[in-house]
């Protein structure tokens, strides 16, 4: 089943269905949203029916979603399934999301009851939702994902150059352009949400044009591996005006 999940992944960037968030910010999959099966792009042993999704074989029960996209305003903020209470039944529900540019696993979380799960710092602009069944006792009549804004400074006053990094080669430009004095964090992130250098904290600058550097060859940062990363620039000004932005680098390693 992994290796059918990778396969179809690899192909999921192009097979995206018609996302409607809810005016909170909600994409939620219940059995009406699946009727027929709409929406996904494999499944193995799920009835869908009643109002429920449920296993119909002990093992080897799952669905995939198909992508699930947001634009450049949001990040994704969290993960939730929605469960029947079984009686302390040992069936339980594994949700699992997926990066669906390499499908990598992101997140994961089993759910004996109903329960959500954090996506602190994951810049991704699409996802794939996966859920696992283990035992035939459990009943989902929901789950899905939450978004939050992202307050985005315009892009063109946060640049990165070059936006491939080649190690050993050159170094990151960081320019930004902020209207008022500042305290700036920028950080870097891996797709996984953990932070994997600190290029500023609390920095403060004044109003204008602004530029920092970064120098993998100089960083803290000792087994940095070839991959997609993301500078996530945070400004506060005295006032506590804050501004966001998010941008995306490619590290190359020789």
């Amino acid at each position: 089943m992994k290796g059918s999940i990778a396969i179809i992944l690899c192909f999921s960037w192009s097979m995206f269905f018609a996302v409607e968030w809810s005016m909170n910010n909600t994409i939620k999959f219940n059995s009406d949203k699946l009727s027929n099966f709409d929406g996904l792009q494999d499944y193995n042993n799920i009835v869908i029916s009643n109002g429920y999704i449920s296993p119909s074989a002990e093992s080897n029960s799952y669905l995939l979603t198909s992508g699930i996209p947001i634009d450049d305003n949001y990040v994704f903020s969290s993960a939730f399934v929605n469960i029947v209470d079984n009686g302390g039944s040992n069936s339980y529900v594994t949700m699992k999301v997926f990066d669906n540019a390499d499908s990598e696993n992101i997140r994961k979380q089993v759910f004996y009851k109903s329960g959500s799960f954090e996506l602190n710092n994951i810049f991704l602009r699409n996802v794939t939702l996966c859920l696992e069944f283990t035992g035939s006792d459990v009943q989902v009549y929901s789950f899905g994902l939450t978004k939050k804004g992202l307050s985005l400074i315009n892009t063109n006053e946060f640049i990165i150059d070059p936006s491939i990094l080649f190690s050993g080669e050159n170094t990151l430009n960081i320019s930004f352009s902020i209207n008022y004095p500042a305290y700036t964090d920028i950080l870097i992130f891996n797709k996984y949400g953990k932070i994997v250098d600190s290029v500023c904290k609390k920095r403060f600058f004044n109003e204008g044009t602004n530029s920092v550097i970064w120098d993998p060859g100089t960083s803290s940062v000792q087994d940095l591996i070839s991959g997609g990363y993301f500078i996530y620039f945070k400004a506060v000004s005295l006032n506590n005006k804050t501004a966001e932005a998010v941008k995306k680098l490619i590290f190359v390693k020789d």
